[in-house]
């Protein structure tokens, strides 16, 4: 038998710190108050008195050309 978390779902695993962007494990009936990596005070972003910092844009890349018609053969 293997050992499978009772919440074994994809977006339970864990999330980031706000401040660092370090992952924090997520228990299941536990709210942390502090990030254990930087110790910064979770409460604010938890109760949503502040703003939980935006991820930056992602870079588009350009789209490419249109390809070239082609050629006529020449003899």
């Amino acid at each position: 038998m293997c050992f499978r978390p009772a919440d074994a779902s994809v977006d339970a695993g864990s999330n980031k710190c706000p401040e660092c962007g370090q992952d924090i494990q997520v228990l299941t009936g536990i709210a942390l108050k502090k990030c254990p990596h930087c110790k910064c005070d979770l409460v604010p972003y938890l109760k949503g008195e502040k703003p939980i910092p935006a991820a930056p844009p992602i870079p588009r890349a350009s789209t490419p050309a249109a390809p070239k018609a082609p050629e006529t053969p020449k003899a």
